[in-house]
């Protein structure tokens, strides 16, 4: 007599299987240690009373339990299992590790085959692990997705209960940018090549407060100039600057502010000295200083302010001396 306990006809396939049985015989009494265990998918899958198997392969099983006697009379039973594979899903929007603002409105779509069920991806539950349940189906958009790092899951359970997942991660960042702005120099200002300009600005963030400290200035001739709240340089080129304070959030957000600045040189003021043959130029300056022509050696400051202040006044004398002759002819 051959006997076995009611058993689960379909299992996922990688589960262990318990299979247990009892054989009697009425001259040998129990003989369930001649048990042999087959399957018409996979041959001897074990022996006797009891024994547990993880490795059948998926399909439907026709599995019999024989038991032999001591004069090799053979008694058996059999019964049918189903050996399942969970469905298989794929995420194939958004993209693994994709940046979002919070305002986006994000595509979600998957597939999920089974081999026994097919095609599950209408029954797919979508979920994150910072906002709980997020949609369902094949396919959906949402554009409320809280800020921060999110697991995105979709998962889909077949027919007997075999549940199939994927999982990626995307960020999803604030839409409200950090607030910056120039306070000096003043946009269109003018300054001297050489003399120190001072910078002054100051950049603030909703969720991050104030960023003043993380200012990063720079100028589209001379490159980066500066960084902080404020700061001095006097070495700014000749030119017309645009002058830009830029800071990034904690979400990596940018924000940034300009102004424009022109640096010229110092004017070059020369008085020329017709009148002095020997000498071709007086400059004015910081300090003034005359030059001459070439080989001439070079003549005190105060000499040529007293030879000028002279011709000067010869001219006006000359002037007076032609308005009186004038008016005796």
């Amino acid at each position: 007599m051959l006997g076995r306990r009611p058993g689960p006809t379909r299992r996922l396939s990688l589960d262990p299987i318990a299979f247990t049985a009892t054989a009697i015989d009425a001259q040998d009494g129990d003989v369930a240690a001649s048990l042999v265990w087959e399957s018409d998918l996979d041959g001897v899958i074990g022996s006797g009373p009891d024994f547990s198997s993880s490795d059948l392969s998926v399909g439907i099983h026709a599995v019999t339990a024989t038991a032999s006697d001591g004069q090799g009379n053979q008694g058996s039973a059999g019964l049918t299992i189903s050996v399942n594979t969970a469905p298989e899903v794929t995420i194939t929007s958004p993209a693994a590790s994709s940046l979002w603002l919070d305002t986006d409105d994000i595509s979600f779509a998957a597939t999920a085959d089974d081999v026994e069920d097919g095609n599950l991806a209408a029954a797919l539950a979508w979920s994150s692990d910072l906002d709980g349940a997020i949609g369902s189906g094949a396919s959906f958009q949402l554009g409320s997705l809280s800020v921060g790092t999110h697991q995105i899951t979709a998962s889909v359970t077949d027919s007997v209960g075999s549940l199939g997942s994927a999982t990626l991660s995307i960020t999803v960042h604030s839409a409200i940018f950090p607030n910056v702005s120039i306070a000096s120099p003043a946009d269109g200002s003018v300054v001297v090549l050489g003399d120190p300009v001072s910078f002054a600005g100051s950049a603030s963030d909703v969720q991050d407060g104030d960023l003043s400290a993380s200012l990063a200035w720079s100028s589209d001739l001379d490159g980066p100039i500066g960084s902080g709240a404020s700061f001095s340089t006097s070495s700014l080129s000749s030119g017309l600057h645009s002058i830009s304070a830029s800071a990034l959030d904690g979400q990596g957000n940018p924000g940034s502010d300009g102004v424009g600045l022109r640096v010229h040189a110092a004017p070059l003021v020369s008085i020329g000295l017709a009148w002095l043959p020997d000498f071709v130029l007086l400059q004015l300056g910081g300090s003034a200083r005359a030059s001459t022509a070439p080989g001439a050696p070079a003549i005190n400051t105060l000499v040529l302010y007293s030879l000028l202040f002279i011709s000067l006044n010869l001219a006006l004398a000359s002037f007076i001396l032609r308005v009186q002759w004038g008016r005796t002819r």
